[in-house]
């Protein structure tokens, strides 16, 4: 047994033993670092967002080529080994079920398909001091950030585990080669990070490969991350990424993988009409694990609901995203150019058009969306902006999912 298994394998009996006691302790411990970490997340603008929303898709999803590569995997259903290794799960799934849909074990082809769709779920029982889970879908790639603290680690301490299936190979970027632009016009390639240590080993009798790759140095020390690649079935490239030192949960959530339930990546807000020459291609929801999770009072009536918001693809290959935070009246906090000054009027509530970043694409912020909500759209002009937001609507109960539009564009 190699030095990789045998902790992993000790520390999978630890995680059971903080699995059941850890909840309780670990949503005392990490309130106040979730109100922090809520008051942090709200006053960022869309576009930051979308760049922190980035840790939980850190990967690029490529066709292996060269000497020695994997060969990419072709479409193919469920074979009945699959179906062996992934018996029906019980309970419900995380978010409302998608009846009728097989999962990713019954049909690898439909991953990454559907924006309103993952043909998955995860074990969250396996995972210590569960906080929320973050869903999306984008074309060819599904995945899930899960949120937790562990046992014995401080308020703002949260550590995450990604896992990400896709239909064909999955790279993260920091793997293959790159070009970095400097400030003063300087072109820096930047090399293909590799694994410190690697490790052939199975999950779920499938052959896979679990790297630890260094940590950039840092005082205090960073903790490694923890890489585990395979293919569940044929046809399908699963990837779980751990951060910290959480190798354990890395394994845990990977040999738990539901993958025989598809449900649908539902959200309470919905688009009535999309304009002309765009089309739904993502969504994105983040959920706590309970409704009594102390939000520290800032935040009442939200439910389970804590985030949402969907991209739409343009014609010119360009995108609009659209995201709805709990209520962030930015007016009360930040330095000046960051405060809240409404120019213009959407569906009656007071919005700023503004290019905060002097990018190609402007944002648009309605502070008082629905009186409970704050709304950003990012798009290429304020006219594109506010015909998406003027078409948007909140729906349903948000401590209950099930009650949530079904499909997010109408």
């Amino acid at each position: 047994m190699s030095e990789i298994d045998k902790i992993l394998r000790g520390t999978l009996r630890e995680l059971a033993e903080e699995a059941r006691g850890a909840p309780e302790l670990a949503t005392r411990a990490v309130a106040r670092g979730r109100r922090l970490r809520t008051r942090r997340h709200v006053q960022l603008s869309l576009a930051v967002v979308l760049a922190v929303a980035a840790v939980g898709t850190p990967y690029l999803v490529v066709r292996a080529s060269g000497p020695g590569a994997a060969p990419a995997p072709q479409p193919a259903s469920g074979s009945a080994s699959a179906r062996a290794a992934y018996p029906r799960s019980t309970g419900p799934t995380t978010l409302p079920e998608a009846e009728g849909v097989p999962g990713a074990a019954d049909r690898p082809d439909l991953v990454g398909t559907d924006p309103g769709v993952l043909h998955f779920d995860v074990q969250r029982s396996v995972v210590p001091g569960l906080w929320d889970t973050h869903w999306q879908t984008a074309p060819g790639v599904e995945e899930v950030q899960i949120a937790f603290a562990p046992k014995g680690r401080g308020p703002e301490q949260l550590s995450y585990v990604t896992v990400q299936l896709a239909r064909t190979r999955i790279v993260a970027p920091d793997e293959v080669p790159g070009k970095h632009v400097t400030g003063d016009g300087r072109t820096v390639l930047i090399p293909p990070q590799s694994p410190e240590l690697t490790q052939e080993t199975t999950v779920r009798g499938r052959p896979a490969t679990l790297g630890r790759f260094a940590p950039p140095d840092s005082t205090p020390p960073s903790p490694p991350t923890w890489k585990l690649l395979w293919q569940p079935v044929d046809g399908l490239w699963a990837r779980v990424v751990a951060r910290d030192w959480n190798e354990h949960v890395l394994r845990a959530v990977a040999e738990t993988l539901r993958l025989d339930r598809a449900q649908r990546c539902v959200q309470p807000l919905q688009a009535t009409a999309l304009p002309p020459g765009t089309r739904w291609t993502g969504s994105h929801v983040g959920i706590s694990s309970s409704t009594e999770l102390d939000r520290g009072g800032d935040f009442p009536g939200l439910g389970l609901w804590w985030y949402s918001g969907f991209t739409l693809d343009k014609a010119d290959s360009r995108t609009i995203t659209v995201r709805l935070e709990p209520p962030n009246f930015p007016n009360s906090s930040g330095s000046p150019k960051d405060q809240f000054r409404p120019n213009l009027t959407v569906a009656g509530q007071p919005a700023q058009w503004t290019d905060p970043y002097r990018r190609a694409q402007g944002q648009l912020v309605v502070a008082y969306f629905q009186q409970r909500f704050t709304l950003f759209v990012l798009a290429d002009s304020e006219a594109e902006a506010v015909a998406v937001a003027a078409r948007l609507r909140v729906l349903g109960d948000l401590a209950k999912p099930q009650t949530w539009p079904r499909r997010t564009v109408l």
